[in-house]
């Protein structure tokens, strides 16, 4: 199964739940993947699938801040 959305797509073993999201305008980009079941979005979903999640079990958090700011280099 593939997700998609926001210019990415991503493939995912079967299995495994997964999404793209974001909670508002001002919110990063968020794509989640996990071999456990996802939470609800929500401001502690990453926390309640973290619960969820058995000892073998994999979860893949990725944001999308935008790019550093200038003083950075």
């Amino acid at each position: 199964m593939d997700i998609q959305d926001y210019g990415l797509t991503i493939p995912l073993p079967n299995g495994w739940d997964g999404r793209i999201y974001r909670q508002t305008p001002l919110d990063a980009i968020t794509l989640e993947a996990t071999s456990a079941r996802l939470a609800s979005i929500a401001d502690d979903s990453f926390i309640q699938t973290e619960q969820g999640m058995g000892s073998a079990d994999i979860y893949v958090r990725l944001s999308d801040i935008g790019p550093p700011p200038p003083y950075l280099g």
